[in-house]
């Protein structure tokens, strides 16, 4: 059917054709008979998976190709697009590292688009329902509410501020279908798109709701072609509170010292390798207090499998998981690589360089390019090529074959969510470092990392 946006243009067009104006472009008399322009009135928009602050937000103008960047959205998700701008799209790029979701903990870690009709007849929201409804031009937002039997309000709207009654189920389906969405708003596939979205509306109704699961509290993802949930990370209490966690730091005097330490936080007591301490949270920030003094440690990130946070008093990164990844590597239960997650593929490695005794942190990234046979490692300036292969399922980068270095380098693959993987090196004990996909994610932990 024609979509309503393509109705609101045509029926622009004819009041412009018939000399008639809406209130907003109308001009007023003076007292000498001249007219005085009327400025258009500025709309806000609020960019939601849930109200995501930083997000980029540009406009592509009707009759325009090019997006004209207006800004980044405030932290209540909310961005001001000048009243003169009556047609054509919105889009919100949401960027791992930099936008934060003001229900969640740290940045966002992956980068995606979403994009929504600018027109005067609809709710003024950037969500994954409004991507869908651009992306599908076969489809209305009625026809879109019909075929996942939701309310077109909540679909259209702003879902999070709604008092009705499905707004549980749209808020975690709408999460749910972001982590669908390709980093530019043309990659999407709608076709395969809306088949997930079927998938995962099916599996909220039949699996979840009518099993009684906290909707609010669930995280729905696609395992290949499997929908799956796990519980979601909404707050710190979420991670910390929700049995035994495991906690170690990525720096190699502190991880020789203390190694993997278990830890349970119930009812703001601590208990942390047999010792008992005071905590509170606050926001992203755990504070403890032992002897009455207190330690901060900020989260960075967080994710239902591992988070990450800086203590402000001593600076070094510290991973905290509910899955134990300090014990000797036990080569029959590591989780393997192929030459497929590397070939062609570039990563983005961070780790403390500090040497071994010296539990000063010193943040490091470098990038690694995968080609075939060999890897272009570059740290700041500095690059080298390296032979590369999978050696029973873990990576082998041949440093000495490359003339750097004393010894070559085995990483292997130990917990991971689908944005980071914490990785061991096999060799020598260091503390684990961490290998991301995305640059900007990388990039702002080591920013944070370094400046605390």
């Amino acid at each position: 059917m024609i979509k309503r946006t393509l109705i609101s243009i045509a029926v622009v067009s004819m009041l412009s054709a018939c000399g008639g104006s809406s209130s907003s472009d109308s001009n007023e008399g003076s007292a000498n008979g001249s007219t005085t322009p009327v400025t258009p009135v500025a709309v806000d928009y609020r960019v939601i998976d849930g109200y995501l602050n930083a997000a980029d937000v540009c406009v592509i103008r009707q009759g325009k190709t090019n997006c004209e960047s207006i800004g980044s959205t405030d932290e209540n998700g909310l961005i001001s697009v000048s009243g003169d701008i009556t047609a054509g799209q919105i889009v919100a790029t949401v960027i791992a590292g930099q936008t934060k979701d003001v229900d969640n903990i740290g940045f966002v870690g992956e980068t995606y688009q979403m994009v929504a009709d600018i027109s005067s007849d609809t709710p003024n929201v950037i969500t994954p329902f409004t991507t869908i409804d651009v992306l599908d031009q076969t489809k209305s937002m009625a026809d879109i509410a019909g075929e996942l039997n939701l309310p077109e309000s909540l679909l259209s709207g702003d879902y999070i501020a709604s008092e009705e009654a499905d707004k549980s189920r749209v808020h975690a389906l709408a999460r749910a279908i972001a982590a669908q969405l390709s980093t530019s708003k043309d990659e999407n596939d709608i076709s395969s798109l809306n088949t997930k979205v079927t998938a995962m509306n099916e599996y909220i109704t039949t699996e979840l709701t009518n099993a009684n699961v906290d909707l609010n509290a669930a995280n729905i993802f696609m395992d290949g072609d499997l929908v799956k949930h796990n519980n979601a990370i909404r707050q710190l209490a979420d991670l910390l509170e929700n049995g035994n966690v495991y906690v170690g730091s990525l720096n190699s005097a502190f991880f020789a010292m203390e190694g993997v330490m278990p830890a349970i936080f119930s009812d703001g007591q601590v208990t942390i390798n047999g010792r008992t301490t005071s905590y509170e949270i606050d926001g992203d920030k755990l504070i403890t207090t032992v002897g009455g003094e207190q330690e901060t440690d900020l989260f960075l990130y967080a994710s239902s499998d591992f988070s990450l946070s800086v203590p402000v008093n001593d600076k070094d990164l510290t991973v905290i998981s509910h899955t134990v990844f300090g014990e000797p590597i036990d080569l029959n239960l590591i989780n393997t690589w192929d030459e497929n997650d590397f070939a062609g593929q570039t990563y983005y490695l961070l780790f403390d360089d500090a040497p071994s005794m010296d539990e000063t942190p010193e943040p490091t990234i470098i990038k690694l390019v995968f080609s075939e046979l060999t890897v272009k490692i570059t740290e700041g300036n500095e690059s080298v090529d390296s032979p590369w292969k999978i050696f029973l399922g873990m990576l082998k980068i041949d440093m000495l074959e490359a003339g750097v270095g004393d010894r070559n380098i085995v990483y292997a693959k130990s917990i991971f969510d689908k944005n980071i993987t914490l990785i061991r090196d096999l060799k020598d004990g260091r503390a684990p470092s961490l290998m991301f996909k995305e640059e900007s994610l990388a990039q702002a932990v080591f920013d944070k990392w370094k400046g605390i």
